[in-house]
C-alpha cells in the first residue's frame, strides 16, 4: 500500500468517504445503500495513513457538511415552509445544522490521529474505535449511524440486538480494516485476523439462531389484529381548524372497511389526525359530542392529536404532541406525550439557553416535550394484555425513547404515529422508515408504523417490511394476528451503555496520550 511519505495526496481520497455515506442515506436502496457503505469503509482506510494537518482537518469538516447536505437535502424547504422563514434564512439555518452535525467527523478524525500509533493500530482497531466514539458521544440532530447502511445485508444486522446499530458499524469497520490491511501485506498474517474471523462466525451463528427462533416466537406468541388508516392529508391545506371535521370524516370513512373485520382489536390513526383539544387530567370524552373522534366506535382506538396544558405561560397556549388510547366507552386508557421535538418546525435549537431565539418561532402556540412517559396497555378481544411502546414522528430514529419505555414496563409491540407529509415531496419519508427498522431488530419486536402519507408499514424483528400501504395515497391496512413477542434482547436490558463507557474510554485515551502525535503535528 502506498505510504504517506510517497504520496501526500493519498489521504485526501479518504474524504470521499463522507459524501459516499451521504449518498447511501439519500438513495435508500438495497443495492446502492450497501455499496455506498462498502465504498465508505474502503475510502476511510486512506485516512488511517494520514498525518494531522489543519488543511486535512478542514477537508474532513467540509466533506462532512457535504454528507449532511446530501442526506438532508430536504431540510431547507422544510424549514422555510414550517418555520415560516425566508428562503435565505432557511438555507442559512440548514447550513448551520449541517455544519454543526459535521463536527462529528472532525471529532472522529481528531481521535483517529491521536490513537493511530498505539497498540490499537496493530489490531486494526484505531479506525473503528475512533468512529464509534464520535458516533456515540457526539449529539446528532438527525440520528444516523454508518451501520444503518447495512440493513439490507444478511447476517450483520442481527448484531444490533446485542448493543445496537453502532455495534454493527463497529464490526463492519473492524472487519474491513483487517481485510484491507491483510491485502496490503499478504506475506504475513494480520494479528487481528483470528479475532475478526471468530467474531464473524459468532455473528453468523447469532443470525442463524434468530432466523430459527423468531418464527417460533411469533407462532407461540399471543397476537393483536391492528387496522392502520392513512389519510394523506395535505400539510399546507388540511391542517387548519376549518378542515378539522372534514379530516375526521375522511378518517372515519377510510376506517369503515377495517371495522367490518370482527377480529379487529385496535384501530390506529397517525400523528395529528385529530385536532381537538384534550386537556391534562381529562379522563374521557362523552360519545357523540363535538370532541368525540369517532362516534359509535366499538374497538380500541389509538390516535395522534394534542394534549393541552391547563395553565399557559407567556401568553401562548401550551401543548404536547400526544398519542391517545381510547376504549369504546370513550375513556382515555393512557396518553403518550412526544419527547423529541423536531428542530425549527417544533422548536428553535438553543432557545432554552438563549431565550431571544424563541422570537424566531412565529407560531401562535408553544410545544412542550414530554417526560417520564409509560407504555400504553390494552386488552385484546381474546383477553390478552398488549403493551405498546409508542413513538411519535422521528422518535423512532433513536433507540433511547423505546429503551426507556422498555425499562419502565416490558413491551410487546412498537408503534409509531407519524406525519411525514411535513417533509413534502422528498426522500425523508423513505429515510424515516429505513432508519426506524433498526428498532425492530434491536428489541426483537414487530414495529407498526401508522403515517399520514406513508410509509405505513408492518416491520418484522429482522427489519423486513411485511406489509405496507402505497405512499402518498389514502387507504387502510389490516394487520391480522400481529405477534406480541415477549422476552428480552441484550440491547433491551443494557442499551448501548457498554458502548458509551467504551467511547468515553477511547476519548480519555486520546486526550491524555503523549508523544508521537505532537511530534508529527509539528513537522507539518
Amino acid at each position: 500500500m502506498t505510504s504517506y511519505s510517497s504520496s501526500k495526496k493519498l489521504p485526501y481520497i479518504g474524504l470521499l468517504a463522507f459524501p459516499a455515506i451521504g449518498m447511501g442515506f439519500h438513495l435508500v436502496s438495497p443495492l446502492w445503500t450497501a455499496l455506498c457503505g462498502f465504498a465508505a469503509l474502503f475510502l476511510l482506510y486512506f485516512l488511517t495513513r494520514a498525518r494531522y494537518s489543519h488543511l486535512l482537518l478542514l477537508g474532513v469538516w467540509g466533506a462532512g457538511i457535504i454528507a449532511y447536505a446530501i442526506t438532508l437535502s430536504w431540510l431547507p424547504q422544510v424549514i422555510q415552509v414550517f418555520a415560516e422563514f425566508s428562503i435565505t434564512l432557511a438555507i442559512v439555518s440548514a447550513i448551520a445544522m449541517y455544519s454543526v452535525g459535521a463536527l462529528q467527523f472532525v471529532v472522529f478524525f481528531f481521535l483517529l490521529v491521536r490513537l493511530r500509533s498505539l497498540f490499537l493500530t496493530r489490531y486494526a482497531l484505531t479506525l473503528p474505535c475512533s468512529w464509534l466514539a464520535a458516533e456515540i458521544l457526539f449529539p446528532q440532530y438527525i440520528p444516523w449511524s454508518l451501520g444503518s447502511l447495512f440493513l439490507y445485508l444478511p447476517i450483520l444486522p442481527s448484531a444490533a440486538e446485542l448493543l445496537g446499530v453502532s455495534l454493527v458499524g463497529f464490526l463492519a469497520f473492524w472487519w474491513s480494516q483487517v481485510l484491507l490491511s491483510q491485502l496490503a501485506n499478504l506475506k504475513q498474517r494480520h494479528p487481528a485476523s483470528l479475532g475478526a474471523v471468530l467474531t464473524l462466525f459468532a455473528t453468523v451463528a447469532l443470525s442463524a439462531y434468530r432466523s430459527y427462533d423468531l418464527p417460533l416466537q411469533a407462532k407461540n406468541a399471543p397476537s393483536l389484529t391492528v387496522g392502520l388508516v392513512q389519510g394523506n392529508l395535505d400539510p399546507l391545506r388540511d391542517f387548519s381548524p376549518e378542515r378539522l371535521e372534514a379530516n375526521l370524516n375522511r378518517y372515519r370513512h377510510l376506517s369503515a372497511g377495517l371495522l367490518r373485520e370482527s377480529s379487529l382489536d385496535l384501530l390506529i390513526w397517525p400523528e395529528s389526525s385529530v385536532g381537538h383539544d384534550y386537556f391534562v387530567g381529562q379522563k374521557n370524552v362523552v360519545r357523540g359530542t363535538e370532541t368525540d373522534p369517532f362516534p359509535g366506535l366499538h374497538v380500541m382506538h389509538l390516535f395522534g392529536g394534542q394534549l393541552r396544558a391547563r395553565i399557559n405561560s407567556g401568553g401562548k397556549p401550551e401543548y404536547w404532541m400526544a398519542a391517545h388510547l381510547m376504549n369504546p366507552a370513550g375513556d382515555f386508557l393512557g396518553q403518550y406525550r412526544k419527547r423529541l421535538l423536531f428542530p425549527f418546525s417544533e422548536r428553535i435549537p438553543g432557545q432554552d439557553m438563549l431565550p431571544i431565539l424563541s422570537r424566531l418561532n412565529k407560531s401562535t402556540y408553544r410545544l412542550l416535550a414530554g417526560s417520564e412517559e409509560l407504555p400504553l396497555t390494552l386488552f385484546t378481544k381474546a383477553g390478552t394484555r398488549a403493551t405498546l411502546a409508542v413513538a411519535i414522528c422521528f422518535e423512532d430514529l433513536q433507540s433511547w425513547p423505546t429503551f426507556q419505555l422498555q425499562q419502565r414496563k416490558p413491551i410487546q409491540l412498537i408503534v409509531t404515529l407519524s406525519n411525514d407529509n411535513w417533509f413534502l415531496d422528498s426522500i425523508a419519508a423513505e429515510q424515516h422508515n429505513f432508519l426506524a427498522s433498526w428498532r425492530a431488530i434491536e428489541f426483537r419486536r414487530y414495529l407498526v408504523r401508522a403515517t399520514n402519507d406513508g410509509y405505513s408499514t408492518l416491520i418484522d424483528p429482522e427489519g423486513r417490511v411485511k406489509q405496507s400501504l402505497p405512499v402518498a395515497e389514502e387507504g387502510s391496512l389490516l394487520l391480522k394476528n400481529t405477534p406480541l413477542i415477549s422476552g428480552v434482547t441484550l440491547f433491551s436490558i443494557v442499551g448501548d451503555l457498554p458502548l458509551q463507557f467504551f467511547a468515553v474510554a477511547v476519548v480519555i485515551l486520546a486526550l491524555f496520550r503523549r508523544g508521537r502525535y505532537v511530534a508529527e503535528s509539528k513537522k507539518i
